[in-house]
C-alpha cells in the first residue's frame, strides 16, 4: 500500500493507494508491505520519505492492505483450495536425515568415493555436518528416494526382511555378489535366484545386472546373504517341487558349497535340508572355527545356512557337511 500527499505539512491532502506497479513507492511518500493469512499478519515492512504518519492513516492503510490481501486469497482459493498432500514426482525435492556421527566417514568414503557416487547417479546435491545431519537437495522424487536409498545402505543397520536393487558385480558357479550399496556386497546363492532349481547361475543372471533381492542372513562376522527368489517373474508364492533326499543324492557333488535350511538342532549337530531335497548333517566340531558350546548360538530351526559338502555316502544316506569349511572358503 503507498501514500501520495500534498499541500500544507500540518494538514496535508493524502490518498492511499494499492501497489500494484510500485510507481507510489518510486513517486509517493509510502511503501507498506503486509503479508498474511486469514487469520492474521505474518509479517510487515515499511517504507517512508515524509516525517511521520497519524495513527489513523496508519488504520486505514492497515485495512486497505487487508481488504486487498482477502482478494488474492480468493483468486488463489480458486486455483487450488488447499496445499497439495505431495509435492509432484517431477518437482525438486529436499529431505534430511540424520546418521550417526561415527558413521559420517562410511558415508563419505575413502576420497569421497561414496558420496561423489552417489551425487554423479542422482544429481542431486548432498551437505554433510559435523553432527550428522544430511542435508539432500534432489531434482525430482525418484532422486531423492535413490539417495535416501544409498545413504541407508551405507550407514544403515542390514536386518534380515530388508530389500535392496542392487548390480551384481561377480558371479560364481555357487551364485552371484551384489553390491547392495557402495562398498556393501551380499551373496546370492544359486539355490536363491529362482524359485526352481537352474543349472547355472549364467542361465540367470550375468555381471552388471540389476537384482531385485531380500535380505535372508547376516552372519556373526557381518557376511550378508541374499535372496532373489521372490522377485523372480515365475514365483508364485508355492514352494518349490519336492524331490525324493534318496534320488536327490546323487546329485550332489562333494566339495560343492550350498544354502541349506536347518530342519533339526540336536546336541552333537544339526539335520540341514538341502536345495535339491536331500538332507545332512553338520556336526558340532564343523559348525566353527573356534569350539561351539551351544549350536543355538550360532543358529536355530529353519534359519538359512551355508555349508560346504563333505562326503556323500549313496549306500547309507548320509550326507557329511561343514558350516566351517563354506565360511573359510567365502571368506
Amino acid at each position: 500500500c503507498g501514500l501520495i500527499s500534498h499541500g500544507d505539512k500540518n494538514a496535508p491532502e493524502r490518498a492511499l493507494l494499492v501497489d500494484i506497479l510500485g510507481d507510489e513507492d518510486h513517486f509517493g511518500d509510502m511503501d507498506f508491505k503486509v503479508c498474511g493469512t486469514r487469520e492474521g499478519i505474518t509479517g510487515f515492512q515499511l517504507d517512508l520519505k515524509i516525517d511521520g504518519l497519524e495513527i489513523d492513516c496508519m488504520y486505514e492503510a492497515m485495512l486497505k492492505n487487508k481488504t486487498s490481501r482477502f482478494k488474492i486469497l480468493d483468486i488463489m482459493a480458486d486455483c487450488i483450495a488447499e496445499p497439495r498432500a505431495e509435492m509432484k514426482e517431477s518437482a525438486p525435492q529436499y529431505a534430511q536425515v540424520k546418521i550417526d556421527v561415527d558413521k559420517i566417514g562410511a558415508l563419505i568414503g575413502p576420497g569421497g568415493k561414496n558420496i561423489k557416487a552417489i551425487v554423479e547417479t542422482t544429481d542431486a546435491k548432498v551437505d554433510i555436518t559435523e553432527d550428522g545431519t544430511v542435508n539432500i537437495f534432489a531434482p525430482n522424487n525418484e532422486a531423492l528416494e535413490s539417495v535416501k536409498s544409498q545413504i541407508d545402505g551405507l550407514v544403515g543397520e542390514i536386518e534380515v526382511g530388508r530389500e535392496f536393487e542392487g548390480k551384481i558385480v561377480t558371479t560364481k558357479d555357487f551364485g552371484a555378489f551384489v553390491e547392495i550399496a557402495p562398498g556393501r556386497e551380499g551373496l546370492v546363492h544359486i539355490s536363491e535366484l529362482a524359485p526352481t532349481r537352474i543349472a547355472k547361475v549364467s542361465d540367470v543372471v550375468k555381471e552388471g545386472d540389476i537384482l531385485r533381492v531380500k535380505v535372508i542372513g547376516v552372519d556373526d562376522r557381518g557376511k550378508i546373504s541374499l535372496s532373489h527368489k521372490e522377485f523372480h517373474p515365475d514365483f508364485d508364492g508355492e514352494p518349490t517341487e519336492y524331490v525324493d533326499p534318496k534320488a536327490a543324492l546323487k546329485e550332489l557333488e562333494v566339495g560343492e558349497i550350498v544354502r541349506g535350511t536347518v530342519k533339526k538342532i540336536l546336541d552333537f549337530g544339526v539335520i540341514v535340508d538341502l536345495p535339491n531335497g536331500a538332507n545332512g548333517m553338520v556336526h558340532i566340531s564343523e559348525m566353527a572355527d573356534y569350539r561351539v558350546k551351544d549350536i543355538r548360538d550360532i543358529c536355530t530351526e529353519d534359519d538359512k545356512i551355508t555349508v560346504k559338502i563333505l562326503d556323500v555316502d549313496l549306500n547309507s544316506g548320509r550326507v557329511k557337511l561343514s558350516r566351517k569349511a563354506a565360511m573359510a572358503e567365502l571368506d
